[in-house]
């Protein structure tokens, strides 16, 4: 199948930019929750790729990294704010990976 060759060779692609390649590769043109529809029922789900940045495991950035903790001794964490920065670009972040777990019970605070 098209679309799980398509996956399979670049899951960091979002639905529109799978939508354009079917149409340009294909000339087919699908809406996107088609595109959606047909994931969800082949048991393909949006997963987080990794967890911090591929640049954290250079060594120069790793030193001043350490270099910047080991100026941090005299924070006060009770002065201390933190942003929430969940409501940033997600694309980067996220591939698409076959399912292979089955879905655990719903909670029971969850309605369907």
């Amino acid at each position: 199948m098209v679309v799980l060759d398509l996956v399979e060779t670049t899951p960091d692609l979002t639905l529109v930019e799978v939508q354009e390649r079917l149409m340009k590769e294909r000339s087919e043109r699908f809406g996107i929750s088609t595109i959606w529809r047909f994931f969800g029922g082949h048991r393909i789900t949006l997963n987080k790729k990794i967890g911090h940045a591929v640049e954290q495991d250079r060594p120069d950035v790793l030193k001043r990294r350490r270099e910047w903790f080991e100026d941090q001794v005299d924070l006060e964490p009770e002065r201390l704010i933190f942003i929430d920065e969940a409501g940033g670009v997600r694309n980067s972040l996220y591939g698409w990976r076959l399912n292979i777990r089955p879905a655990g019970p719903l909670r029971s605070d969850c309605r369907r």
